[in-house]
């Protein structure tokens, strides 16, 4: 199968939502990035997290490496969650 590398990740945001295809051996780090920018947020990188079924995702780790721990498909839904500011 020719496409067993790629993975499409829709990650949902405040903004406009970002869906597209990621090199599965890609840090998950490289999602988070894009998303950011479909919402403009890259200046505050810290007050956002990147989710799967409500539990913080740890960006270093591969794409890969989480498809096949919690069994994602080949399309898979993220949500990028504005951490509220502790003052």
């Amino acid at each position: 199968m020719a496409n067993e590398n790629f993975i499409t990740i829709l990650v949902t945001t405040t903004g406009e939502d970002l869906e597209e295809r990621f090199n599965v051996h890609e840090p998950l780090q490289v999602v988070f990035n894009r998303a950011l920018q479909a919402v403009g947020g890259g200046a505050n990188r810290d007050l956002f997290t990147l989710e799967f079924d409500d539990q913080p995702l740890d960006l270093q780790k591969r794409i890969a490496d989480y498809a096949a721990e919690l069994n994602w498909g080949d399309r898979v839904e993220l949500d990028l969650v504005p951490r509220p500011e502790v003052i």
